[in-house]
């Protein structure tokens, strides 16, 4: 692990993965981020982090608007799965019974 001269156990790098699913299909982005060390004002002791703090940290360097791209993407992604299941499902089926008359 790199260290910055101070601390130890600097985090530098990070590889995400973000998952989108519905009831049957699931999509996952991923990605690695760089982190930036260059000033670390508010050192985090390595056995002290959280989940929570690394997903701000990839957010942050991500940004706002990339962020918003992924998750849109990989709903996008979801959403035509599952239309393509449901198109699957009903081309697939066999045609309902025919309907006895009644005499």
């Amino acid at each position: 692990m790199p260290t910055d001269g101070t601390n130890e156990k600097i985090v530098a790098k990070v590889n995400w993965k973000l998952s989108g699913e519905t009831e049957n299909h699931g999509q996952t982005e991923t990605g690695k981020v760089v982190l930036d060390t260059s000033n670390i004002e508010s050192f985090i002791e390595f056995s002290d982090l959280t989940h929570e703090n690394i997903i701000d940290w990839v957010q942050e360097t991500l940004g706002e608007d990339e962020v918003n791209t992924i998750k849109s993407n990989l709903a996008t992604k979801v959403n035509a799965m599952a239309a393509e299941y449901i198109d699957a499902v009903v081309e697939d089926s066999p045609p309902p019974p025919a309907e006895e008359e009644e005499e």
